[in-house]
C-alpha cells in the first residue's frame, strides 16, 4: 500500500517513504504517483530542444516526459504531471533519492501541471501571507528560521505554489514542512544538529522540521519581498517595486525557471506571472549582511509587514 502525502495542494501516493512531507488527509483523491520501478535509459522519440537552458548529457526531454540521471543516486522520469518513476542506483542513500525527487523531479511535475512554483520562503503574520525571494545565499532560510523561532506560522522555506484566483486574489499553497539550514546558521540560533536530517548525505545542510507550527491550508498572498544583501554597516530598508518590475521578479524566482519552455507552458507561465504581479504588493528588502545584526533586520521587516496600507 503506497504512502500518501500532501504537498502544494496535491495528494501524492508514493512507493517511497517521504518523512519530509505531511500525511494526506484520508479520502483525498490522488493527484500524482511516485513509483519505484525500472525503466529504459532512453525516452521514446526523445527531443533535443536547442532553446533549453538546462542542456546536460544526463537530461532528456520528450513530449510530456522529462528524464534525469543522477550518477550514483537514481534515474527519474516525470510523465504528464501525474507520475514520477524512480529507478535507484545500487547502494544509493535514501536521503539522496528523496533530495532529487523532492527537488527537480517535483518541480518538473508542477510545471507539467501548468502550476506556478516560486522559490520562496513564506510566513503568516496578522492573517496575511508574506513571501520572500532572493538569489541563492540571500538568506531566505535564515529569515525563515527567525520567523519560526519567534512563533510565526511558516508555509514554506524553499518552494511554494501560487495560483491566481477568479476573485483577483493570489492563493499560496504551502510547500515542505521544514527549513533547510547550514551549520553556521544552526550555530547562530543555538540549534542542535544531532537530531536533524541532512539535506543530502555529504552536505552540512540540515532539515529543521516544522510539523508543529506549519500551515497546511492555502491562504491569500499579500506581498512578495526580494531579499538583497546590504553593506554590513548599512541600515535595513524596504523599497517598493513597480508592477512591470514585479512581473520580472516573479519570472526570475520561478522554481526551475530554466525548464519552463521544455516541460511546461511558457505562454501560460508568463500570463500567470503577470496576474500574480498585478494582484500583490512587491518590495525589495535590503538588509545588512551580518548575522550579528539579524535581530535588528528581523524587527525592522516585521514592523513593515504589519503596516497594512504601505
Amino acid at each position: 500500500m503506497p504512502h500518501q502525502y500532501h504537498l502544494f495542494g496535491l495528494t501524492i501516493a508514493s512507493d517511497l517513504e517521504l518523512p519530509e512531507l505531511l500525511p494526506a488527509p484520508s479520502g483525498c483523491p490522488v493527484d500524482a504517483h511516485v513509483l519505484l520501478e525500472p525503466f529504459s535509459k532512453q525516452i521514446d522519440e526523445s527531443l533535443r530542444l536547442t532553446h533549453s537552458a538546462f542542456s546536460h548529457p544526463n537530461i532528456q526531454f520528450g513530449r510530456g516526459v522529462f528524464q534525469m540521471d543522477v550518477d550514483g543516486v537514481a534515474r527519474y522520469r516525470v510523465e504528464g504531471g501525474s507520475r514520477i518513476l524512480v529507478s535507484p542506483s545500487v547502494g544509493a542513500a535514501d536521503i539522496d533519492l528523496r533530495a532529487f525527487l523532492l527537488g527537480t523531479a517535483i518541480g518538473v511535475l508542477l510545471h507539467q501541471r501548468r502550476l506556478l512554483p516560486l522559490h520562496v520562503c513564506a510566513v503568516v503574520i496578522d492573517g496575511r501571507v508574506h513571501a520572500f525571494c532572493g538569489q541563492s545565499g540571500a538568506g531566505k532560510s535564515t529569515l525563515a528560521a527567525a520567523f519560526h523561532l519567534h512563533g510565526y506560522p511558516m508555509l514554506s522555506d524553499d518552494v511554494g505554489v501560487v495560483a491566481p484566483a477568479p476573485d483577483g486574489r493570489v492563493m499560496f499553497y504551502p510547500g515542505f514542512p521544514r527549513i533547510k539550514l547550514w551549520r553556521d546558521t544552526l550555530n547562530h540560533f543555538v540549534i542542535d544538529e544531532e537530531p536533524l536530517l541532512r539535506d543530502v548525505s555529504r552536505a552540512d545542510k540540515f532539515h529543521l522540521p516544522l510539523h508543529g507550527s506549519f500551515g497546511c491550508e492555502p491562504m491569500p498572498l499579500a506581498r512578495l519581498y526580494a531579499l538583497e544583501r546590504g553593506d554590513p554597516c548599512s541600515e535595513p530598508k524596504v523599497e517598493p517595486v513597480s508592477k512591470p518590475q514585479a512581473v520580472g521578479l516573479v519570472i526570475e524566482h520561478t522554481y526551475r525557471m530554466e525548464l519552463v519552455r521544455d516541460v511546461g507552458d511558457a505562454k501560460n507561465h508568463l500570463q500567470q506571472c503577470a496576474r500574480v504581479a498585478q494582484s500583490i504588493r512587491c518590495f525589495r528588502f535590503i538588509r545588512p549582511w551580518d548575522l550579528g545584526r539579524e535581530d535588528e533586520a528581523f524587527d525592522f521587516i516585521v514592523s513593515h509587514m504589519k503596516v497594512k496600507d504601505v
